[in-house]
């Protein structure tokens, strides 16, 4: 736990350096929250999911009903970051920073 915070520490504000320079001016915070959108979702929903994956996907102890199956918990993982980046994907033309006209100068070259 310690290795992993001091590298959150160390990579995190560079992260939103980083997000920060491919943004408009006045657009930062709302492109950062969106960048962030699938990691705080995934958060979210496995904190409120990871005692019952525990309890049911790997136990304590192995018995009849319950079998340490660590893939599932993974599984439900992967396939929720994905569910956030999906929808965040076909909802984009909503987070569109151009106006119509800006569109046809782009368009037209």
């Amino acid at each position: 736990i310690l290795i992993i915070s001091f590298a959150e520490g160390l990579y995190a504000p560079m992260i939103n350096v980083f997000t920060f320079n491919f943004t408009e001016a006045g657009k930062e915070g709302t492109f950062l929250a969106l960048t962030e959108t699938p990691v705080y979702f995934t958060m979210a929903v496995t904190g409120l999911l990871g005692g019952y994956l525990l309890e049911n996907y790997y136990p304590a102890e192995d018995d009849d009903t319950h079998q340490k199956r660590p893939w599932v918990i993974w599984l439900t993982i992967i396939v929720i970051s994905a569910l956030s980046v999906i929808i965040l994907f076909i909802f984009r033309p909503y987070f569109d920073s151009y106006g119509e006209s800006e569109q046809e100068e782009i368009s037209s070259g």
